[in-house]
């Protein structure tokens, strides 16, 4: 058996050792890929909260201020001339 018989079987040695040093680099490629898009989703999770409590609380502002402009409406008038007076 010669050396040049050889040169096949060293080459799909060589082949298969710079596959797997390849495989390994998509390997950790594809874990950061996969924490990426989990931080991406929870700021997507995050941000729709953020929408909903914002749109709650712009619901509330809304009620308090109709209800502050009605109980406007129904202060006594006596309580009103008092309090331009300075009684």
């Amino acid at each position: 058996m010669t050396w040049l018989s050889l040169t096949p079987a060293l080459a799909i040695v060589a082949s298969l050792l710079v596959l797997t040093a390849g495989l390994r680099r998509v390997e950790v490629e594809l874990v950061a890929l996969r924490s990426s898009l989990r931080r991406s989703q929870a700021a997507a999770v995050a941000l729709d909260d953020f929408g909903r409590t914002a749109e709650r609380v712009a619901e509330r502002a809304d009620g308090l201020r109709s209800r502050a402009h009605h109980r406007v409406g129904f202060r006594p008038r006596w309580w009103t001339l008092h309090r331009a007076i300075g009684r």
